[in-house]
């Protein structure tokens, strides 16, 4: 592959970088310090390219936070830089680098890469279920150990100089990188550059291990195939390539059958399950698919519940919550949940005027 040249041009463009602000500000203006650098942002912008231009980036310590992650439930410690100039060096870079990086990507490699995110990989499982039933009897499913603090800088670099030539553009993904031992999570530069490490990897499931239906969303991976054998082959050889990698995979593995869904109402005597509904769900980015159906985790529909309850109380509904409720809507209609919708939802709040309610917040931002 030929290693990308003359990128470093387009990272000290003071164009490009008044475009970086108001992409790194999306969402954050709400934020003194992002006002303060919008109000100032042609100095700013003149200011960052001489600093660029004379080598004068030093990436910030960053603030540590403790967030609550809402699908998982789950407290992560995550890092925050400076948003000026961290954030707007961090975006510019990925601007530059990014076709270098979807040229040799996987194409079900999801999660944090625009247009490829959870729903992209829920349709492609659900897809090769519908579509090749011999082949997807089987599933393997695994998850890289504490991935970002775990990836190793010096094999990163590494990494990047095979796809990259640009000396200076290598000299500030160096900086970057070098921030922290392993990637920081809540850098947008991280989500891609893990993403990026994990890049041979996925082209050795696919081409060398020869697995017909492959995707990773970031740390989890599922395979289907048609035998539990050949599964665990592949498991016992993905450790050892990850482990190379100076990775590690949670001991929570699993190589199971994939069952159909058992109707409601429906039980079966101990021992005379019938075969096809022998075997579980595949759990996997907040749905459950089953050979014949797709639903929704238990703990995402008592979350559902409790959202259209909280909005039933308040008797109005607000711009958090109509987001919420046009988020869930976008989970049901890829399950199969539409009795959720018309027997919990639809009697407080409408699709529709959760929608209505989204434009108008954003018609009054535009205005402001």
């Amino acid at each position: 592959m030929k290693r990308a040249n003359n990128l470093w041009p387009q990272i000290i463009s003071p164009t490009n970088i008044d475009i970086a602000l108001t992409q790194a500000a999306r969402h954050k203006t709400h934020r003194r310090d992002v006002q303060s650098c919008i109000k100032s942002r042609d100095v700013l912008t003149r200011q960052l390219a001489i600093d660029l231009k004379r080598g004068n980036f030093t990436p910030c310590q960053p603030k540590e936070m403790i967030i609550f992650d809402g699908p998982t439930g789950k407290q992560r410690t995550i890092l925050k830089p400076r948003f000026y100039p961290d954030q707007l060096v961090h975006q510019l870079l990925i601007t530059a680098i990014e076709p270098s990086l979807m040229r040799g990507m996987y194409q079900y490699s999801c999660g944090s890469i625009p247009k490829r995110g959870a729903s992209y990989g829920q349709k492609a499982v659900r897809k090769w279920l519908d579509n090749d039933p011999r082949n997807t009897k089987y599933c393997l499913k695994m998850d890289v150990s504490k991935f970002y603090p775990s990836i190793d800088n010096e094999n990163l670099k590494r990494k990047f100089r095979t796809i990259i030539k640009d000396k200076k553009v290598l000299w500030l993904i160096d900086r970057i990188v070098d921030t922290q031992q392993g990637q920081a999570i809540g850098y947008y530069t991280s989500q891609w550059f893990a993403n990026f490490y994990l890049q041979d990897f996925d082209h050795y499931v696919k081409e060398k291990l020869g697995a017909k239906y492959y995707v990773r969303y970031v740390d989890d991976l599922v395979i289907l195939g048609q035998n539990k054998k050949t599964l665990h082959k592949m498991r016992e050889r993905i450790t050892a390539y990850l482990a190379n990698e100076g990775l590690t995979t949670k001991p929570n593995w699993q190589v199971f059958k994939i069952a159909k869904l058992t109707p409601s109402g429906t039980h079966f005597k101990r021992g005379q399950t019938p075969n096809e509904y022998r075997g579980r769900a595949i759990d996997f980015l907040g749905l459950k698919f089953y050979r014949d159906n797709t639903t929704l985790r238990r703990k995402n529909v008592l979350r559902i519940k409790r959202r259209v309850k909280k909005i039933n109380r308040k008797g109005e509904l607000n711009f958090h919550d109509a987001c919420a409720i046009v988020s869930y809507h976008g989970w049901m209609t890829r399950s199969n949940s539409k009795h959720l919708y018309i027997t919990h939802i639809k009697p407080v709040v409408t699709i529709g005027e959760a929608k209505r309610r989204i434009r108008h917040e954003s018609l009054r931002k535009n205005r402001e």
